[in-house]
């Protein structure tokens, strides 16, 4: 609309300047927005991975209370029944 209207180059160059820097501003800002949403879709995931990994490890390796019972969980069932026989 500035080409219809009777503006100075001065007040039009001054206007297109703000104009571009209001763009690249607004460009930045967007890219920051998505850099922000990818961080923090990351570190979700890193936290569910971690968590989920915390879970099978305390299913996969159950504590020794009976030394036994975690030959036999191991498929060990020879060394199992030898110790429970000495």
């Amino acid at each position: 609309m500035g080409k219809f209207m009777n503006v100075s180059g001065e007040l039009r160059d001054r206007i297109t300047i703000a104009n571009n820097a209001f763009t690249r501003s607004y460009e930045v800002f967007c890219a920051k927005k998505l850099a922000d949403s990818i961080t923090r879709r990351y570190h979700e995931k890193k936290r569910q991975i971690t968590e989920s990994k915390q879970q099978l490890d305390q299913i996969l390796h159950l504590p020794l209370i009976n030394f036994v019972y975690h030959l036999e969980f191991e498929q060990k069932t020879g060394f199992a029944e030898w110790i429970l026989l000495n």
